[in-house]
């Protein structure tokens, strides 16, 4: 049998089993068997992938009657997510992806349809959708540079009703036609969330390389003075704790806390310890940060903690104010932004040092029905878990450690050389035979310098302050590369992220602060204190006995 047979042979068996699984689907159409569409491209032009530039999913919502977009699009070079105020996307070779999934897209069978009837495929185009439309597709457009499409495609309802089906069978139309085709896509390839398109991580920083953690629990809240509205800053704890990676311990370095707004210091008692669980979340909880959304910052702000007070306008206070983020007068005239619940500083190994700022709860986002309930019939309408999330404003800049070059070995000064007596004439004669003799040596002999000890000395010391400039030097160069770096990334945005995190980060005294480990057997634990109700302190006197009661009298409690 030569190839030609074989490939008809092949072509007529798959038609024959497409038209009997079909046929056996009762109120569905019989697919065309025409050899000539089987197996082709729905896009025959569609042939490089590299072409597309953007990519648009487009859904209705039957429920609330309204459509959503997702679009990634390549804006002067760089991967854009339009639908999110042009957020940086991680899309290249997801797109490519996508567009290679979509050129290959094969014809399996066509069903001759009216328009009528595209609301049983579930191909109605979502564009021309109305108030109590059903069977609305999926619009996928892809297209070129210069905007023209590649691809153009609603998809609709799975084709697979048996076992034994081929999976990621459905019906799909193209909107400038009636005809209705079969064909093999996989729309997990097609995401509508945000957070598939981008790179998640939020901070990218090793936990390990955390070196100090600064806690700073505050609060601003609004109080009224007369017909006015002020914004109070309510400091309550500023913590400071090292943390040594080697050995996977932390240190308290310093701690204060506020009353009526003193600033006092408090320290650890002999009674307390640090909550080490809850620091290790925290530290892990950094690595776990992830973007849920994000949300454009007014104006010029940028990634700036402070901004002068005429690049600040009346609206883009009122804009920060609904994020949960408030401009507070700073000691140099600037206003300062401030988080309204709090703010946590990290410190890493390389000299970066992350300022997280909290701000409000975000409201909770629009959730279309085929995210929001259960695709088979048994969960059907079933609602998925809410989740909570929260604004955050993100900066970085230069360590404290890097601010400052290292301090240096002092250089010691060479001593001069000791004044000689002066000779007598006796040893001035004696002298000048020496210095003859001593320079007949010479010429017979080659004598080595013997090496001088304070100049070995200032030489080690010059070459190790070289060497820690040098090391310092290179070290804030890739620190201010890192901080540029990050800082291009965070200017333009608050985060939305994840309030399961945001416990973990955000820790108050108490959560870091828990009753040392010797306090039960130095007598000062909850069970001692028990104890201590049960048998009374030690060395006290055994209690008097009651008196007994009066004859004819009720008998009355005895008052301690």
């Amino acid at each position: 049998m030569n190839e030609s047979i074989r490939t008809l042979v092949y072509v007529g068996v798959g038609l024959v089993a497409v038209f009997v699984a079909y046929a056996s689907r009762p109120g569905l159409e019989r697919p065309t068997p025409d050899k000539e569409i089987f197996n082709k491209p729905l896009f025959e032009k569609f042939t490089d992938p590299l072409a597309a530039k953007s990519l648009e999913i487009k859904q209705y919502d039957e429920d609330t009657a309204r459509a959503r977009s997702f679009m990634v699009a390549q804006e002067r070079g760089q991967w854009v997510i339009p639908s999110h105020g042009g957020y940086p996307a991680d899309a290249e070779s997801q797109l490519r992806a996508v567009a290679e999934t979509l050129a290959d897209l094969k014809i399996i069978a066509r069903i001759e349809a009216t328009s009528t009837e595209h609301s049983r495929f579930g191909v109605v185009d979502p564009d021309k959708a109305e108030v109590g439309s059903t069977g609305v597709g999926t619009l996928i457009t892809v297209q070129d540079a210069k905007g023209n499409d590649l691809v153009r495609l609603i998809v609709g309802k799975e084709a697979k009703r048996e076992q034994g089906d081929a999976p990621n069978q459905r019906f799909v139309r193209k909107p400038t036609e009636d005809m209705v085709y079969v064909t093999t896509i996989d729309m997990s390839k097609l995401p509508m969330e945000f957070d598939k398109w981008i790179e998640k991580d939020l901070l990218k920083l090793s936990t390990f390389d955390v070196s100090r953690v600064t806690l700073k629990d505050y609060a601003v809240v609004p109080e009224q003075e007369g017909a006015r509205i002020y914004l109070r800053h309510k400091p309550r704890m500023d913590a400071s704790i090292d943390y040594d990676s080697s050995k996977g311990e932390w240190k308290l370095e310093e701690m204060f806390v506020y009353s009526r707004g003193e600033k006092t210091p408090s320290g650890l008692n002999d009674l307390e310890e640090l909550n080490k669980q809850k620091l290790d979340d925290l530290r892990n909880g950094l690595g776990d940060l992830k973007i849920v959304d994000v949300k454009k910052k007014p104006g010029d702000l940028g990634g700036s903690l402070k901004v002068s007070k005429d690049k600040l306008t009346a609206d883009e206070q009122e804009a920060l104010v609904d994020f949960g983020f408030f401009p507070h007068s700073a000691a140099d005239g600037s206003l300062e932004i401030l988080g309204t619940n709090g703010e946590v500083v990290i410190d890493t190994k390389d000299g970066v040092e992350y300022v997280l700022r909290f701000g409000d709860i975000a409201p909770q986002a629009e959730v279309s029905s085929t995210t929001s309930k259960k695709a088979d019939d048994t969960k059907k309408g079933e609602e998925e878990k809410v989740k909570i999330n929260r604004y955050l404003f993100v900066t970085t800049q230069l360590a404290p450690s890097l601010l400052a070059p290292p301090q240096l070995e002092p250089l010691a000064e060479p001593a001069g050389p000791a004044a000689e007596p002066k000779p007598t004439e006796g040893e001035k004669k004696e002298g000048d035979a020496g210095k003859k003799d001593a320079k007949a040596e010479g010429e017979k002999k080659d004598e080595t310098k013997p090496i001088d000890p304070a100049q070995a000395e200032r030489e080690r010391i010059k070459k190790e302050n070289d060497r820690k400039l040098n090391e310092y030097h290179d070290k804030k160069k890739k620190a201010d590369q890192r901080v540029a770096e990050l800082n291009a990334r965070f200017a333009d945005w608050y985060y939305v992220v994840s309030e399961d995190v945001y416990k973990k980060i955000r820790l108050v005294r108490s959560d870091i602060v828990k009753e040392a480990s010797t306090a039960t057997t130095e007598g000062f634990g909850i069970d001692a204190f028990r104890k201590l109700e049960d048998e009374g302190p030690k060395g006290a006197a055994a209690p008097a006995a009651k008196p007994a009661a009066m004859p004819g009298l009720p008998s009355l409690p005895v008052q301690p």
